[in-house]
């Protein structure tokens, strides 16, 4: 019967938003989340719906921990997508005289929860209330008074709970928090603790069953003293000759925050029935805006060096040094990654700050030479890949053996020694010569490459006497002499020696 009033609820509520609305508002009607929703929208640009007006949402949902099915009904406005004006959910069990009924009501300003606020969860079976909530807000942030009354037996870690609290204009955590809360044994606590616009003055947390004080702290006279003599403008006060400033900061308390994110945490969503478990409102998250640095609610007394003038006056002295940091670690991390050319100018850079200091001169120094290596390493690269060429060049022509006319044995001796050259020069300098076809030039050092060159300086002389010596006549005494001694060796270092010497 219930669904069948939800039903005829929902249907009345289409026939009059259709009946309401001008002409391109559209009304839908059918499944939505978990349940069914009606609500009016219209299409933007891109053809995507966006919800504008009245809107109800109704659910049948298991929920064990409340002792079996739940009826969830939201109904609220829209205005451009956004939650907008009055705003109620409730989750009632299906069974009249026994269960929960809870109801979340408030008010929306595009899409901020604004003015006056009420949570409650009742006992259907003596309408005896099991939790009671009031919190006020302007523009999604608490103002005013807080309160919060908490009775479950079955709670955990806490079984009740009284929170009575307020929030300044600024938003900021003010004025004298209570709370008595009792655990699963029945121990109660009381905590009492006092803020001036979000500073903690004092505290006193105690153990009521034994009356032992668990936590004290007591800075009353000089937070009094500090907002009494603050300065309007900038926010500083001298407290016992020390100047100090004010600074917002993030809120901590082991149970009030849980208690104020639950109603405004958007990143979870807990139907349960502990003391901290969200408002219902979540169920319904479309519209809703995230209240951005929610925490954000308390403040610190800090050493006026800390705050914005004293920073001011401070960072005027450290400026220039902050600066000259900047062009140094941009520098540095040139500097790293070998990138010197462009490491130089930023040291430069840096000089122009601070001009007296050693560090950036010398990295500039390191960093020319790095180049000047640099520079010479693709010089010799390109001396040792000509010579290379050059020496193949000769390779190819000495060993042919038409060159050498009628010097057979010169032809003969010059090939053995040319092969062992050949390889000789590839056991020795192979790696470094892939090296340098691969292009691979972080892997050659200085010293390989003019050591390199040496060598096929070396190759390319005794070319070039075999050069000379072809070119002599073949009746030269010299070279008939060579031939005979030639033709005994078979030694290539031997007929490298006796061909050098002409």
């Amino acid at each position: 019967m219930k669904r069948s009033l939800i039903g005829a609820l929902a249907f009345g509520l289409s026939m009059l938003l259709q009946a309401t609305f001008a002409q391109g508002t559209l009304t839908y009607e059918g499944p939505y989340l978990q349940g069914e929703a009606t609500y009016q929208y219209t299409e933007d640009a891109k053809q995507q719906r966006v919800f504008n007006g009245p809107f109800a949402y109704t659910e049948v949902r298991n929920m064990p921990q409340r002792g079996g099915e739940q009826e969830i009904l939201a109904t609220g406005n829209y205005k451009n997508d956004k939650k907008h004006l009055a705003w109620a959910v409730t989750v009632k069990s299906t069974s009249k005289d026994s269960g929960l009924t809870e109801t979340i009501i408030g008010n929306y300003a595009e899409g901020e929860k604004s003015g006056l606020w009420t949570h409650r969860i009742r006992r259907n079976s003596d309408d005896s209330e099991m939790r009671y909530g009031q919190a006020s807000f302007i523009k999604n942030h608490f103002r005013g008074p807080f309160k919060m009354n908490y009775e479950n037996e079955s709670g955990v870690p806490y079984i009740g709970m009284e929170v009575t609290g307020k929030f300044n204009e600024a938003g900021l955590i003010d004025g004298a928090w209570k709370l008595r809360y009792a655990d699963q044994d029945s121990v109660v606590f009381e905590d009492e603790l006092r803020f001036k616009n979000g500073v903690l003055a004092y505290r006193s947390l105690k153990n009521v069953n034994s009356g032992e004080v668990l936590e004290s702290y007591d800075d009353e006279s000089r937070v009094n003293a500090f907002f009494n003599g603050m300065d309007r403008v900038d926010s500083f006060a001298v407290v016992d000759d020390q100047k100090l400033g004010l600074r917002k900061k993030k809120f901590e308390h082991d149970i009030i925050v849980p208690i104020i994110d639950a109603w405004t945490d958007m990143g979870k969503l807990d139907l349960g029935l502990n003391y901290n478990a969200t408002v219902p409102m979540m169920i319904i998250r479309q519209g809703e805006l995230n209240a951005h640095d929610r925490l954000m609610i308390a403040a610190e007394l800090i050493d006026w060096a800390e705050t914005p003038k004293g920073k001011a006056e401070i960072e005027a002295a450290k400026e220039l040094q902050k600066a000259y940091d900047q062009k140094i670690n941009v520098a540095d991390l040139q500097f790293n990654q070998s990138n010197y050319r462009q490491a130089i100018p930023l040291y430069e850079a840096a000089l122009k700050i601070k001009k007296d200091e050693a560090y950036p001169k010398q990295q500039i120094a390191i960093a020319q030479e790095e180049i000047r290596k640099e520079e010479e390493k693709m010089r010799l690269i390109t001396v040792v890949s000509g010579r290379r060429t050059l020496w193949k060049g000769n390779d190819k022509m000495l060993t042919a053996e038409g060159y050498y006319g009628d010097k057979d044995k010169l032809y003969e001796a010059a090939i053995i020694a040319l092969d062992y050259q050949k390889k000789k020069l590839n056991k020795n300098y192979g790696e470094l010569l892939a090296y340098i076809d691969r292009k691979a030039y972080d892997n050659i050092t200085l010293s390989a490459l003019e050591t390199l060159q040496g060598a096929l300086d070396d190759l390319i002389a005794f070319q070039d006497q075999l050069k000379a010596l072809s070119k002599q006549g073949d009746k030269d005494d010299n070279i008939k002499e060579m031939e005979k001694e030639l033709k005994k060796m078979e030694d290539p270092n031997a007929i490298i020696n006796r061909i050098k010497q002409g």
